[in-house]
């Protein structure tokens, strides 16, 4: 859990980012409890901003920041990266969670459509002007990280599949229109915690070129995420 400076004050905001397509919004679910909305958020020194809930049974902070230091293959007419870092700190047992990101807001001519990968779950979404992505981890990823307790906890892979074609449980990803992105996962017992990263990229539709450049940068690895939004 990040530690914010004493004497640092807050001020009020809502977690989200504004794109040519629309807002996406960020909420989270501990059992029929919501985190979400406006709430207080620090400025950090990398131009992040985190937003923080203190919940009964947890604090759920949601780390919010665009990416200016790009992977070299990417083209330079994507127009923007940007990353959320969900951490999560038990302080009593919650119940089952649910972390979504969704897009509000679309233009109507906007076509939205599942575009997974390898450890990668994600949409796109492309309109006349403007293609998007946006994606995050998988549940063959997730397991990974439980298993090496990296991130969640390793007591998960008793409630994880290890893949989606032997998911029995109630625990996943899920796409669904309009443009949302929802992670199901099993509750965190007092003291565990937990890490997720999405991202989000667009750029300018282009009738000549595949615009696989939002996608390939939706595949952001949450500690790259967390070296750059939380630089000193």
């Amino acid at each position: 859990m990040l530690q914010l400076e004493e004497g640092q004050e807050p001020h009020v905001g809502v977690a989200e980012i504004v794109t040519p397509v629309g807002t996406v919004v960020f909420t989270t679910r501990l059992g029929q409890t919501v985190a979400g909305g406006r709430t207080s958020a620090w400025q950090l020194p990398s131009g992040a901003t985190v937003y923080r809930w203190n919940k009964q049974n947890a604090t759920v902070d949601l780390i919010v920041g665009r990416i200016l230091r790009r992977r070299h293959y990417v083209d330079r007419a994507v127009t923007a990266l940007w990353v959320v870092v969900w951490q999560i700190h038990a302080t009593a047992t919650t119940p089952e969670l649910e972390l979504r990101a969704q897009i509000t807001g679309m233009p109507a001519d906007a076509d939205v459509a599942p575009d997974c990968g390898e450890h990668l779950d994600a949409l796109t979404v492309d309109s006349p002007a403007t293609t998007l992505s946006m994606g995050g981890p998988d549940l063959e990823l997730l397991y990974a990280h439980a298993r090496i307790g990296r991130h969640l906890p390793q007591r998960w892979t008793q409630h994880l599949a290890p893949t989606w074609a032997h998911n029995t449980t109630p625990f996943s990803v899920g796409i669904s229109n309009p443009g949302q992105l929802t992670w199901r996962l099993p509750s965190l017992e007092s003291g565990e915690s937990l890490g997720l990263c999405a991202a989000i990229a667009w750029r300018p539709t282009s009738g000549y070129v595949d615009n696989v450049d939002t996608w390939l940068l939706v595949d952001y690895p949450i500690d790259d995420a967390l070296e750059q939004l939380l630089v000193a």
